[in-house]
């Protein structure tokens, strides 16, 4: 048992009951008690003995182990730490966030990035070489239409009309009570990406415009097609790469597939409008 000791120093078993154990001390301390015993040694005995007596009672027989003494530091030295692990902190969300705008302008988001570019390029070519070729002409035939008028850009205002082989189309400034007995017109397309621009009625021939068509969102398509372009030699490590990229990645470049798959003009784009 770990408490031998100090019943060794009470001259008690091990086994000695408390009572055993405060009646024992009581008649020790009368021996060395420094009232009664002045004496250096018997002062030093009598702290040994009180030690004994309280361990026994605590049923504490393991050494006491002082904690270890933290050195005094001073506030500028805590200061100087906090400051240096601030630094650290930093120095790593530094390097992480250069890891992230490297990783924007190489591997498989840099291949991404060139090939929406040359989509975009095409794309953009092919808009504005549609300013310059001439219109083409279809003849189609007016098969219903909405006598509401709906207000469009420039103070216009636009009718639906339903026509028999090109959907419906909002013709602007006309009245479409006129195809009741007249239904046949000339639709004007553009070459390449054959969006509808103008319409021709038999009775009348002025030309008028269609609106809410591709063509005349040319100049957000533009700006749209543009961001796309530039991004693969943007490398600056801005908010605009970071803004650009993902918009470029996960906006602009899949619209630029789906109007090249699901547009129906992928082959048109490719051979300038003459086919099909």
């Amino acid at each position: 048992m770990h408490g031998k000791q100090y019943y060794d120093l009470l001259g008690l078993p091990e086994n000695a009951s408390l009572i055993l154990v405060k009646k024992r001390f009581r008649a020790l301390a009368k021996e060395y008690h420094p009232d009664l015993n002045p004496g250096p040694e018997a002062t030093a005995h009598f702290q040994t003995l009180l030690d004994a007596y309280e361990r026994i009672l605590k049923k504490e027989f393991e050494p006491q182990r002082k904690a270890p003494e933290q050195p005094h530091r001073t506030a500028a030295e805590i200061h100087r730490e906090r400051w240096e692990r601030m630094n650290q902190r930093w120095k790593a969300e530094e390097e992480a966030m250069d890891e992230y705008y490297f990783s924007l302008i190489s591997g498989w988001r840099l291949r991404v990035k060139y090939l929406f570019a040359l989509l975009s390029f095409w794309i953009l070519g092919s808009l504005v070489l549609d300013e310059f070729l001439p219109l083409i002409p279809i003849q189609d035939k007016v098969v219903g239409f909405s006598s509401t008028s709906y207000q469009s850009f420039n103070d216009s205002y636009v009718h639906e009309v339903q026509l028999a082989n090109h959907g419906s189309i909002y013709v602007a400034d006309y009245n479409p009570q006129v195809f009741k007995d007249h239904p046949n017109v000339i639709l004007y397309q553009t070459r390449i990406c054959r969006s509808n621009k103008e319409i021709l009625h038999g009775i009348n021939p002025t030309l008028h415009e269609v609106h809410f068509s591709l063509c005349r969102f040319k100049i957000l398509l533009f700006l749209f097609l543009g961001l796309t372009l530039i991004l693969p030699f943007f490398r600056k490590p801005t908010a605009f790469l970071v803004l650009g990229s993902w918009i470029g990645l996960y906006l602009s470049g899949p619209l630029i597939i789906f109007c090249f798959v699901f547009y129906g003009r992928f082959i048109s784009l490719f051979t300038l409008g003459y086919f099909p």
